[in-house]
């Protein structure tokens, strides 16, 4: 069976995450990785930014967000089972009276 690109990086990090040792020197390569970025220029901070970069960048990531959270609750909507029929209709009535029985 050929494996996906997401489903191979799934098994490699599930791997790496049962040694802790070498976990943590991959965690440290990512680190020194991203400072490297910083570095160089090719990630560029909000605080470094315009202000008019700065609301640019934090609407794009509002909408992300917002994208993000509808797909969230339409697979929630999608994974929860259909819920029983209501019976709101028979609560909402008085029970029937009882009959007395005088004994």
């Amino acid at each position: 069976m050929v494996l996906t690109t997401k489903e191979r990086q799934r098994r490699f990090r599930e791997r790496l995450k049962q040694d802790p040792e070498r976990y943590e020197e991959f965690k440290q390569k990512m680190r020194q990785r991203i400072h490297d970025q910083k570095v160089a220029g090719k990630i560029t901070l909000i605080d470094t930014q315009s202000e008019k970069n700065k609301r640019s960048q934090r609407k794009y990531w509002r909408q992300q967000k917002r994208r993000l959270r509808s797909r969230q609750k339409d697979l929630e909507k999608e994974l929860t089972p259909p819920s029983s029929p209501s019976t709101s209709a028979s609560r909402d009535q008085e029970p029937p009276a009882l009959k007395r029985l005088d004994h």
